[in-house]
Order: C-alpha cells, then structure tokens, then sequence
C-alpha cells in the first residue's frame, strides 16, 4: 500500500514539476520579449531624431541655396545630424546584434553606418539644389525604412497588448510618416509660391499629400483614442493635450494648404505664415513624439518587472503545493489502509449472492465515497433483481392484454411475416374482407389485395426490411372482398424488430373507408358538376378547356367554345313557375349532349346559360354546323305536363388555333359573342371577333363610367323645351341626361342608356335624373326664369317602371323639391306600357292619382292594342320623331301622324310631336291639330331654361 501511495505521490508531483518547468520557460520568453522592446525604444529614439534633422535640413539646404538663409543656419543644422548619426552608431554598436541590423541581417544601404557615409560624403560636396533634394530624399527614406525594420525586431509593432502595440504603432508608423509628410509638404508649397508657375497637376500632388497627411494623423489619434480607452487616466492625462495639439497644429495646415492653395483660384498663400504653420505642426509632433518615447518605456519597464515577480511567486508556489503533497500523501496512506480492507470484505461477501450486506467505514473521503458507492450498487442490485421479477410477470400480462385487444379490435388488425405472409388475424379483419381465419393464415396479403395497389404495397414492404425502417408506414390501399367489391383501407404498417435491429415481422392495421370515399367522391362530383342538370360546371369546364387548349397549341388543332343563351326564359319561369323552368333546363341539357360528339363537353354556367366545347375540329364551317344542329335540335318545343314551352337560344362562337388563349379569355369572348348574337335579333349565332371585344371592352369601359359618375355625381342635365303650338309658348320642357366623363368628354343618351339598362345601373340613374329634374324646375320657378305653370317631363325605364318603389321614389323627389305633382310628367315607351303586369299598372295608377302626368315616348314604333290603350293611366302621346320627319313629303307618314293625333283627341289625350326642325312641319302640325311640339327648331336641349318661342317658328 505505501508503495502504491508513493507511486500515486510521484504521478502527481512529476506534472507538477513539468508544469513549473513550462511555466518558467514562457514567463523567461515574456521578459525576452518586454527586454527586446526596451532595446528597440533605445534604439528608435537616435533615429527618430535624426529623422526630424534631416526633414530640416532638407528644407534648410534649399533656403539657402535659393540665398534666403545664412550658411550659418545650415552648418547649425548640419552639426546636429552629425550628432544624431554618432547617436545611432552608438545604439547600434551595442544593440545592432540583438535587433539584427548588421550587413548579415540588412541591406548594406539600410544599416546605420552606411547611411552615416553618405551622410559623411554629401556633406563634403557642393550639390545643386535638385542633387540636394534627391540625396535627402533618399537618406530620409533609408532612415523610415530602418524605422520600420526596427519596429518588428524588437517586436514593439508585434506587442499582444493594446496599450503597449498602440503607442508602438504611432512611433513606429504614423510619427515618422507625418514628420517626413509635413517637411515634404512644407518644401513642395514653398518652392511652387516662389516658383509662381502652378499648374493643375501641382495643385493634385499637394492634395495628394493632404489627403496623405490627414490619413496619419487621423490613425495617430485613433491609435492613442484606443490606448485612452483602456482606462489609463495617467497615460491620457501626459498625451491628451499634446495628441490635441498636434491633430490641429496637423489639420490646421491641411486646411490652409487646401483652401490657399489646392482649391484657390488664385493662390494668397503667405510664405511667411505658411512656414510657421509647417515649423508648428513639426514642433508639435516632435513634443508629442518625445512623451510617447517616456510612456512607452514606462509601461514597458512595469511589465518587466511583473514578470519578474510573477515567475519568482510562481516558483514559490510550486515549492509549497510539492511540501504540502508530500505531506497529505503520507498522512492519508494511514487512513486508506483500514478503509479499504473493509470495502474488500464487504465486495466477496456480495460476490457470493448476499445482497443484504453493508459495509461501514469511517473515511468521509474518497473510501468513504466508495464505501457508499459500493452499498449503493449493493440496493440497486437488490432493486433490479426485484424488478426484473415483476418484469417478467408484467410482460406475461402485456401479453395477454394485447392478445386480447388483437382479437377483438375494431379494426382489421393481422400480423405479416417478412415474406408478406399472414401468420395471424383477428375477427374484424375476416369480416373486413369475407373470409375465414383458415383462408386468410398463410396467403400472402398481395391475394386479396386491388391489383393497382400490390406493386406499391410491395414496394413499401421491401423498403422497410431494406432501411430497417420500423415505422409507421401508413397508406390508402384497396382490398378485394369475397364478393368481388372493393374495400377501400387506410393501411398502417409496423415492423417489430430483434434487439439487434433486424427485423422480424409486421403488424398491420386496416380501417375500413370505403364509405368515406364514396361520399368524398360524391362531394368531388358535386363541386365539379351542376346540381339540376348533372353537367359539368364552371370549375370542371376550365379545367377540360385548359387541358384542350394545351394538347391544341401542341398539335395546332382548331377549338370552338359555344356559349348558348336561351333566349325569353325569364318569361318561362315567370308565367310557368320556376318548376316547368328547370325541367326545360334538363330538357336542354339532354338535347344538347345528345347531339354532340361523345369527346366533346356541355356545360351549364348557371340560369339558363350553357357552353359546349368542342375540340380536334378540321375548319370553322364544322363549328357553324354544329351550332346549326344544336340550334335545330333546341327549336323543338319542350313538353312539361300540359304545357308546351318553344325556346330559341343565342350562340356566342369563339375560336382557338393554336395561338393558346387562357380559358378564361375563351370563354369571355365566346359570351361577348352571344351578346352581339342577341343584339343582332336573338335566336342566331355570331362568331367572335375584334370588333366584338373591342364593343365588350368599351361596354366594360361604360359600365365602370356610369358607376364613377354615380360616386362622383356627373350626370348632368339638358332641357328641351315643349312649346303649344298655337301660342307658340313654352309650357314644358323634357329632361334629358348627359354623362360628363372626364376621359371621354359629354356623353349622350345613345352612347349609354342600353349599357346601363343591361347593367342594372339604369335605376340608380333614373332615381339620380328624376330627383334632379325636379330640383331644377323648381329653382327657375323660385327665381322667375320661367313661368310658374311650367312642367318638367322624365323618361322611365322599363326597369324602373316594374320596381316595387317607383311611388315611394317618386314622392320623396317631388317632396324634397317642393313641387307639385302636377308640375312632373313621367314618360314611358310603348312596349314598356303594354308588357307592364298588374302591379307595375296598379303602381303606375296610383302615381297618376297623385296628379303626376303619364304618357307614351315614341308613340306608333310599338303594338298597342286600342282597347288596351283605352284603359291605360296614361295623360298624353308623343309623335315618334321618324314620323314627323316624313310628314311634308311623305303622304303616309302624315296619314299616320294624323289619325295618332286623332286618336289623342278622341281618347282625351294631350298629342305632342317629336323631332320638329322645320317650319313647315310645325305648320302642318298645327293645321292638323297637335297640341304640343318639340325639337330642334323650337329648341336645342341646353342646361339654360326654355326662351319663348322666335315668332319666325311660328
């Protein structure tokens, strides 16, 4: 035992020893490096002086070779680089080997000595100016390039620490950058001011070198801003102000040499001042230069002589952790001793079966730490075997259990063998699938499996014994049942596998969803295809029609879309009911698909709007035959119980070649070309063109006008006046709306009233006209522009004429206007009053009971009916326009105006001509006995009121 604590007290002490050793090396390393960089500071500080001395020197020779400065001068100077030459050659002879700058290590025209003969040798010749410049160029340039050499072999610009690599890098690089940049700058300023020839490449090299010398001062203030930043108050407090005073003494001369001279269209600079300006900035950085030499060197000096103690604490901490080892390893060797013998007792007595054993030891340290590791491993044991006991009887009851949920689950459940034979099945499988217990062991599942699913099945199978995949693997599959049906399954899968990992066999789960597909399919059906009919809808449409389009534009097949209108169905359900309508819609249907190739699709939209797609035609006479047949075959009357319905239908025709339009753009023009058929006369087919889209786009165009005029307010409008024809005087006037697009400037009736009728928007615009209609009247009758029996006249739409608010309409307009009613006369067409059903004449009846006048626009262009017409609420008739215009010359027109203006008197009725613009007309008229006239001879429509009537009318 006390050999081996001895061992355990030398594997300890021997890292440690090791450790020391390691630690001492890298401390001697971190004073090797500390002591080089003292070195460098020695000998940067000769060199940094004499590169200053030369800068001046530099700038002194050329003074006095332009005789602007005494020999006196330059000989003074001259001394001092002799001085700072000894210099270094002294710091060279007793550092140069350490910082290797020996001829072995530089090159020969870098070492100090060689650069203090050619100092030597031009000193003793009689240079001109240029030679002069050149050789202090060069000796200047020799003396940064030793600057810098210096820098990294006494590690001063490799220093890890901030501060210490900070202060380095402002002597090492930015000082003697800017003394020689300042100097340079200095001499090339001077010499072109005396020089007085300034061109603009001179003006671009001296801003060259401001930009350079703002570069350096900028990098010396951010070297010693991060020195500051360390926390260092003492070391900001010796170099803050010198820092500032050399950054402006720096910027300062930038800035003068920049708006002097570099920018100055004329340069003002001051010789004079302008050198001073130079002499402080070098006097400045020389200062600032000579503070950062002491603060280097002392922050150097305090991290030698850390290192120093740090290595002598070091080695006597490692002296007294040995003492202290040696200690402990003796006096724990005692204790161990008894400890573990018990530990070793206790370990046989366990290896022998006796897990109730338990060892106790006095040791609260590691033996006793193992002591209660062993008497823990001693109670687990006991646990474990404990456990595995009930283990084993709680899997016999698993077993069970599961036996029990297998056979009698809900769900088909079997287990597979690893060659996808059945090796067991519960009840709900066979009663899945229509077989036996006895049919089903031993089949492979691919028997009675849809044969569109074994391959994937298979498939599945192989993958998970391959990639050892235990699952779940889960997928809808079909399986045969006994009957010959097929029973759709959501199939789960899982592969029961050895502790190993290889597999051994699968347990399948099968739930029936055979009724869930079937209303899923139902559903997919029912999105797809149109309730009433059964034919495809709109959505199912566009898809074929795409896949057409597609195959089309590959194989430049030409395709058809037949958009068919049933034209008067709205009279069907109206007078028949909504019940004989869509058993005529079915009857359609079936006619339609009857008489089209068996490729070819029909669709049903919705109302009474169909489309057939026809696909693969050769030419556009198949599409017209086509349409011919439907057409035909449409024309027969459908018989719904005793009713027999005739419907004709407009077909809207629109083609593709291979130029691949969208579905949707097909299908919009083909109904774009159904509206030119019904516009056309109904019950024929058109074939779309450009003229049709263009007339679609500008009906698009309208529309959306005659909404923005309504939100906007810009329907205006235009009174023509209605004079008596004996007086001659203006007893109405009839209001007439214009639309004022801001695109399209004033619009007319004509241009807009058929879109608004289509659209519906003809209500909002009729309730918009009447109300302003009235609104008028009654401001020129407040403000004496006309007479005070002067009416308004409004024309209603059919539209209009049917709503169940047309009183209510008409009330609130005369109400808000103040007028009365008899002031408002209300125009209809003749077609419109003669399809009129008993509430709209129950209406118009009762608007006329209010004293508000009714009559018929465009009076003999319609079929009334004279009995009818007797029976009317009507006050007045107006002759349609294409009558009077005939009346001169043609006798039947006049036959025609004459017996409507006797048919007014005989039936009570106010007659008033339309479309007057001739003074023989308006003679005629009156000789004939009309009561009233208007028209452009009387009056064009304006936004003025009426004036009386010219007596050359008359």
């Amino acid at each position: 035992m006390w050999h081996k604590l001895a061992m355990i007290g030398l594997a300890f002490t021997l890292p440690l020893a090791t450790a020391t050793y390691l630690l001492m090396v890298e401390n001697g390393r971190r004073i090797e490096f500390s002591e080089n960089e003292l070195r460098g500071m020695d000998y940067l500080r000769p060199l940094t002086t004499l590169l200053v001395d030369l800068s001046a020197h530099r700038t002194l020779s050329r003074q006095f070779l332009a005789g602007e400065r005494p020999e006196a001068d330059l000989k003074a100077r001259s001394e001092k680089v002799d001085a700072d030459f000894a210099a270094l050659l002294e710091a060279d002879a007793r550092l140069g080997s350490q910082l290797r700058t020996t001829n072995a290590d530089l090159n020969i025209n870098a070492t100090p000595a060689a650069q203090a003969d050619r100092w030597k040798t031009w000193r003793t010749g009689q240079p001109d100016e240029a030679a002069s410049d050149a050789a202090h160029t060069m000796m200047i340039g020799n003396v940064r390039t030793l600057i810098n050499y210096v820098g990294v072999t006494s590690n001063l610009v490799l220093d890890p620490e901030l501060r210490t690599y900070n202060l380095a890098d402002a002597l090492v690089t930015h000082g003697p950058e800017l003394a020689d940049r300042i100097s340079r700058l200095g001499d090339t300023v001077d010499g072109l001011l005396v020089d007085a020839r300034i061109t603009l490449q001179d003006r671009t090299a001296v801003a060259a070198t401001v930009a350079t010398l703002t570069q350096h001062v900028d990098g010396l203030q951010e070297d010693l801003f991060t020195t500051f930043r360390e926390g260092d108050d003492g070391l900001q407090q010796a170099l803050g102000p010198l820092l500032h005073d050399t950054y402006l003494a720096v910027t300062d001369l930038g800035t003068a040499t920049t708006r002097g001279f570099v920018d100055a269209g004329t340069v003002e600079l001051d010789r004079a001042e302008y050198q001073q300006g130079v002499t402080r900035a070098v006097d400045s950085l020389a200062k600032l230069t000579d503070r950062l030499f002491e603060q280097e060197r002392q922050l150097l000096k305090a991290r030698l002589d850390g290192h120093a103690r740090d290595r002598a604490l070091a080695l006597a901490a490692v002296l007294a952790t040995l003492a202290v080892t040696v200690l402990l390893t003796v006096w724990q060797s005692r204790r161990i001793t008894g400890d573990v013998g018990t530990v070793a007792r206790g370990a046989a007595e366990l290896a022998k079966g006796d897990l109730t054993g338990r060892v106790q030891v006095r040791s609260k340290d590691e033996i006793g730490a193992m002591a209660g590791a062993f008497n823990s491993m001693a109670e687990r044991l006991q646990v474990m075997v404990e456990e595995q006991r009930a283990s084993e009887t709680e899997l016999r009851e698993a077993k069970e259990r599961f036996q029990q949920a297998f056979d009698n689950a809900s769900i088909g459940m079997s287990l597979v063998d690893l060659d996808t034979k059945l090796t067991q099945v519960n009840r709900a499988l066979c009663d899945m699938l229509g077989r036996t217990e006895a049919e089903l062991i031993g089949s492979s599942f691919a028997d009675f499996t849809h044969p569109d699913d074994v391959e994937a099945s298979m498939s599945a199978a192989t993958a998970m014994i391959a990639d050892h995949h235990v699952g779940p693997f889960r997928m809808e599959k079909r399986y045969l049942h006994s009957d010959g049906r097929t029973v759709w399954t959501v199939m789960t899968a899982c592969m029961v596998a050895a502790e190993d990992g290889e597999p051994l066999y699968f347990v399948t789960q099968a739930e029936d969803i055979t009724e869930r597909r079937q209303a899923e399919a139902q559903l997919v059906r029912q999105a797809l295809h149109d309730p009433l009919t059964g034919l495809p809808n709109r959505i199912l449409l566009l898809d074929r029609l795409r896949q057409v389009l597609a195959r089309s534009e590959r194989q430049h097949q030409l395709t058809a879309v037949l958009f068919i209108d049933l034209d008067g169905f709205k009279d069907v359900n109206d007078s028949l009911g909504h019940d004989v309508g869509d058993e005529v819609l079915r009857e359609v249907g079936r006619r339609l698909q009857h008489h089209v190739r068996p490729f070819d699709t029909v669709a049903r939209l919705g109302g009474d709007e169909f489309v057939v797609l026809c696909q693969d035609l050769r030419q556009e006479q198949n599409v017209i035959e086509i349409s011919e047949r439907l057409a035909r075959t449409l024309a027969s009357p459908v018989v719904v119980d005793s009713f027999e319905v005739v419907v004709t239908a407009s077909v809207g025709i629109a083609l593709a070649n291979g130029d691949a339009p969208t579905p949707e753009d097909l299908l919009r023009d083909a109904d774009a070309a159904m509206y030119g058929a019904k516009a056309r006369g109904k019950n024929r087919c058109e074939i779309f063109d450009e003229a049709l889209r263009e007339r679609s786009i500008d009906r698009i165009a309208i529309t959306a006008a005659l909404r923005q005029g309504l939100r906007d307010d810009r329907f205006v409008l235009h009174y023509q006046p209605v004079v008596d024809v004996i007086t001659g005087a203006p007893v109405a006037v009839e209001s007439l709306v214009r639309l004022n697009d801001p695109k399209r400037g004033m619009l007319a009736p004509g241009e807009f009233i058929q879109v608004a009728e289509d659209s519906g928007l003809i209500v909002p615009i009729g309730t918009s006209v009447l109300g302003q209609a009235c609104r008028q009247l009654a401001a020129w009758r407040a403000s004496g522009e006309v007479e005070p029996g002067m009416r308004t006249a409004v024309n209603l739409s059919a539209r209009q004429a049917t709503r169940r608010d047309l009183v209510d309409v008409v009330t609130a307009a005369l109400a808000e206007s103040g007028l009365e009613p008899s002031a408002l006369a209300l125009e209809l067409t003749e077609t419109a009053i003669m399809e009129a059903d008993a509430a709209t004449l129950r209406q118009l009846e009762e608007i006329r009971d209010m004293g508000v006048r009714l009559g018929i626009d465009d009076f003999g262009t319609g079929y009334s009916s004279l009995s009818y017409l007797k029976r009317l609420p009507v006050s007045f008739v107006k002759v349609d326009r294409s009558f009077v215009a005939g009346l001169v010359n043609d006798p039947s027109d006049r036959e025609i105006v004459t017996a409507v203006i006797r048919l007014g008197q005989a039936l009570g009725l106010t007659t008033i001509a339309e479309g007057v613009e001739e003074p023989a007309q308006f003679a005629l008229l009156r000789d004939l006995g009309c009561d009233q006239a208007q028209g452009y001879l009387l009056g064009r429509p304006q936004a003025e009121p009426p004036a009386r009537l010219q007596p050359t009318a008359r």
